[in-house]
C-alpha cells in the first residue's frame, strides 16, 4: 500500500487531498480522496506533503 497526503493552507481555506494505492489481483488501484474547509484555526499559508510506501 502506498499512501501520499498533501495539506494546504491558504487565505481562508485549508485542503486535505489523499492518494491511496492498494494491489487488488494483482493490479494497483488508486482511490483519491479532497477535502476542503474553513481555516476556522487561522494557521498560516503554506503546503505539506507526505509519502508512506
Amino acid at each position: 500500500m502506498e499512501l501520499n497526503v498533501n495539506f494546504e493552507v491558504e487565505d481562508g481555506k485549508l485542503t486535505l487531498n489523499l492518494k491511496m494505492t492498494f494491489v487488488k489481483r494483482n493490479h494497483p488501484v488508486a482511490k483519491t480522496v479532497s477535502v476542503t474547509g474553513n481555516n476556522e484555526m487561522n494557521l498560516s499559508p503554506g503546503s505539506t506533503t507526505l509519502a508512506l510506501a
